[in-house]
């Protein structure tokens, strides 16, 4: 019985490029948020679903709203798209979760538009 080889096409959304460059420079953050109510305990329909929050920010006169940086959450993420970026011919070395893991990433760029 011969081999059969699970290969995937390369090719790194413009979008997640232009995202990387962002993470590096500190731009993309995420916002911390109170959930005050959801309903999704109970049996409501999709269209009837609620979900009140507030951002959370912090105690000082001028506050601003509490943020964590995308790349502190996400390292392992962000080193695997910055070293995809930097060596394509890396992406034939990546375990098979990690390629799914880029290829679900990558489609998902490919269709928003």
């Amino acid at each position: 019985m011969g081999r059969t080889s699970h290969s995937m096409e390369f090719k790194l959304q413009k979008r997640i490029s232009e995202g990387l460059e962002n993470v590096k420079k500190g731009v993309l953050k995420l916002a911390m948020l109170k959930i005050e109510h959801c309903n999704s305990n109970y049996s409501v329909g999709f269209s009837n679903a609620q979900l009140l929050y507030k951002c959370i920010q912090d105690d000082r006169p001028k506050s601003k709203v509490l943020s964590v940086r995308f790349d502190s959450l996400f390292t392992d993420g962000v080193k695997l798209l910055s070293d995809l970026a930097d060596d394509d011919g890396r992406f034939e070395t990546l375990k098979l979760y990690e390629k799914t893991a880029f290829e679900l990433l990558n489609n998902f760029f490919k269709n928003v538009g």
